[in-house]
C-alpha cells in the first residue's frame, strides 16, 4: 500500500488526470466529424453589395459543375443548370426533395428566392435506406449522368446578371447589375440607349 502512495505521487496524478481529458476530448472530436452535416443540397448563400459588381455566392454540399443558364443576360428569373460530380449518401437522399431558401435582400440584389429543384422529383419513391452500397453507388451514377438539376433564382425586378463556377468547384456564382454586365471588364456597366443620348445632345 505504501508502495502505490509512493508511485502516485501528487505530479504524476495530475498528469494521469490531463491524460485522461485529452483522450476523452479526442474521443469525442472524432465522434463530432464523423457525424453527419447535412442533408441539404444548398449549404450557404452569400450576397454582396457592390455598384460595381454585386454577387451572389450559392454553396453546395458536394462538387458540382456548373452547365448553363437562361435567360441568358437580364430577367426576373434565373435557370442555371449544373451536375454533381461527386454525391455522398447523404446527398443522395436530398436530391429527390425540392429546397427552397430566402436569401439576405438588398437595395442592389433584389434577391428573393433561391429554389432547388431536379427531374428526380416524382421519381419512384425509392427507399434508399434499404439499398445495398452497390445498389446505391449505382442510383448515384444514374443520377449524377442521366439527371438535371436545377437553380432557379427569383429577383423582385429585371436585373442584369452573369453566372460562373465557383473557384472551389462547391460553388455557383452570380454577378448582378441594374443595368449591365460587362463579361470583358468583368463589372456593371452603366449605359443609356444610343435614341436617348442623341436627344440629349440636340438639347445640348
Amino acid at each position: 500500500m505504501s508502495l502505490l502512495k509512493q508511485c502516485l505521487t501528487p505530479a504524476r496524478l495530475k498528469l494521469i488526470f490531463l491524460v485522461s481529458i485529452a483522450g476523452s476530448m479526442l474521443i469525442a472530436n472524432q465522434q463530432f466529424k464523423a457525424a453527419p452535416v447535412s442533408g441539404r443540397i444548398i449549404e450557404q448563400i452569400d450576397v454582396s453589395d457592390d455598384i460595381h459588381r454585386s454577387e451572389i455566392n450559392i454553396r453546395f454540399s458536394f462538387p458540382l459543375r456548373y452547365e448553363s443558364h437562361f435567360p441568358k443576360q437580364q430577367g426576373k428569373n434565373i435557370r442555371i443548370n449544373f451536375r454533381p460530380i461527386a454525391i455522398s449518401a447523404l446527398d443522395l437522399d436530398a436530391l429527390f426533395k425540392r429546397e427552397s431558401m430566402v436569401p439576405h435582400k438588398t437595395d442592389l440584389v433584389p434577391l428573393e428566392s433561391v429554389v432547388f429543384e431536379s427531374d428526380t422529383l416524382g421519381d419512384e419513391q425509392t427507399n434508399l435506406g434499404q439499398l445495398t452500397d452497390i445498389e446505391r453507388r449505382q442510383k448515384e451514377e444514374e443520377l449524377r449522368t442521366e439527371s438535371n438539376f436545377y437553380l432557379i433564382l427569383s429577383f423582385s425586378r429585371n436585373v442584369a446578371f452573369a453566372v460562373e463556377q465557383g473557384s472551389d468547384f462547391r460553388s455557383i456564382v452570380v454577378y448582378v447589375c441594374e443595368q449591365h454586365f460587362s463579361q470583358k471588364n468583368k463589372q456593371c456597366e452603366d449605359y443609356q440607349p444610343r435614341q436617348r443620348q442623341e436627344v440629349q445632345d440636340v438639347q445640348e
